[in-house]
């Protein structure tokens, strides 16, 4: 191989290592929605769903600044909360019971940082959703648009989901929730 041809093989390589850490999803998971969580409810009933599970690598921080629903919602409001483990007696963890603000809240992991580092799944935290619908109808919350900072740098902006979550509001309380259109 001629050095030039060589140069330009390793330029390419190089070009791809690059953009593959540039597009390193982390802390958010890559891929579609994990799990599906359909929830009947009564119209104005609060119905919460951990819709995003984040565990952060050893020594990492990750600050929350702010989330939102990807898509419409007219006719229901989202809420989202920051959702810390909490440990069980039998040594096992639960994500998704205790609802925080999150903005300002901290997910951290203890530890110094470590190159190819799993994290631990006693620390995943919970990003939890909270729809209210105010009319009848079905809301399918398919995406969230996160803000953070990792490690104090700059504000990040990231798109994800592990958990599909719809609601189907009635009044009153529908028995189930089908794949039906809205009303």
């Amino acid at each position: 191989m001629s050095a030039r041809r060589w140069r330009a093989a390793w330029l390419v390589f190089v070009a791809i290592a690059l953009g593959g850490c540039a597009a390193d999803p982390y802390p958010l998971r890559v891929g579609p929605p994990g799990a599906g969580q359909r929830n009947p409810a009564a119209v104005g009933e609060a119905i919460p769903a951990v819709v995003l599970f984040i565990q952060p690598r050893p020594g990492d921080s990750v600050e929350f600044l702010a989330a939102e629903p990807v898509g419409v919602f007219d006719g229901a409001a989202v809420e989202f909360f920051f959702s810390p483990p909490i440990l069980l007696p039998d040594g096992s963890h639960s994500v998704g019971d205790r609802l925080l603000p999150l903005a300002g809240a901290v997910a951290s992991a203890p530890g110094a940082p470590q190159a190819g580092a799993s994290p631990d799944p006693g620390q995943t935290i919970g990003i939890v959703a909270r729809i209210t619908a105010s009319r009848p109808g079905r809301y399918e919350l398919s995406n969230v648009r996160l803000r953070y900072r990792l490690n104090g740098g700059a504000e990040q902006t990231r798109e994800g989901i592990d958990v599909l979550f719809t609601v189907c509001a009635a009044d009153p309380k529908p028995t189930d929730c089908t794949e039906t259109a809205p009303p």
